[in-house]
């Protein structure tokens, strides 16, 4: 499966995504902010990130602007993740390269599917 960075601040959340995502047979790596995040990303390179749109540090919004702009980094697939479901967010996000937009609360197994269709549509 895909070797993963997940960006999401809350606890709760946060432990349910990754015991989603270990399940589902993905290598998980989690940070609690967007610097932490990006960091992560630097360091792993993986095949998709999952980011929240509000961190405490910097926004998801920003996460991908700095993403997106890095030429090692850009073509990695970014689903956005959101408890706001605002079409105005997914529009946004469709306009900056994000691969998808999940809200929460999120359906483990529409998670799961996301995630590979997103990992499957970046390989080809």
């Amino acid at each position: 499966m895909a070797k993963m960075i997940v960006m999401e601040d809350e606890p709760d959340i946060s432990m349910l995504v990754e015991a989603t995502l270990t399940f589902g047979g993905h290598q998980v790596n989690m940070a609690a902010n967007g610097n932490d995040g990006i960091k992560l990303i630097r360091q792993h390179h993986p095949e998709i990130v999952l980011l929240d749109l509000q961190m405490p540090d910097i926004s998801g919004y920003d996460v991908l602007r700095i993403l997106k702009d890095d030429t090692e980094l850009r073509d990695i697939p970014v689903l956005l993740f959101s408890a706001h479901n605002r079409p105005e967010d997914v529009q946004r996000g469709k306009d900056m390269g994000a691969a998808g937009f999940i809200f929460k609360p999120f359906d483990p197994q529409d998670l799961l599917d996301q995630i590979e269709k997103a990992v499957e549509t970046c390989s080809q």
